[in-house]
């Protein structure tokens, strides 16, 4: 059985491994715009700059402790309260309507998932 700890970083690592990919996907796109305008532009150094800060942010999921992220979140908290707790709102709205989304989809017989039951 494994304990909190493990699930944390599990999870934390998981989580770093999605980051991972869509900083990926963000590298395509601004590759995909420099192509396009036919060299780098203002959307594409954007793009690059963002997807930069995923990869970091991905490493950083990918090889945090779980007493590390922790002291992390504990140091922003103290740095900036007003940012730690709009985005504790963010996330509890997105996570409320995620679950909203699947009582409806859940409520319709799966029929926005395009199942017949």
């Amino acid at each position: 059985m494994m304990d909190t700890t493990d699930v944390i970083e599990r999870r934390t690592s998981e989580v770093g491994e999605h980051v991972g990919a869509a900083a990926q996907g963000l590298h395509q796109f601004a590759d995909e715009l420099r192509d396009s305008a036919g060299g780098k532009n203002l959307f594409s150094a954007a793009a690059d700059e963002v997807a930069r800060r995923g990869d970091g942010l991905a490493d950083y999921l990918r090889n945090c402790t779980t007493s590390r992220l922790i002291r992390d979140v504990e140091r922003v908290a103290r740095r900036a309260p007003l940012s730690v707790a709009a985005a504790g709102f963010v996330a509890g709205f997105a996570a409320s309507r995620a679950l909203k989304m699947r009582e409806l989809r859940d409520g319709f017989g799966g029929a926005l998932d395009g199942e017949a039951r």
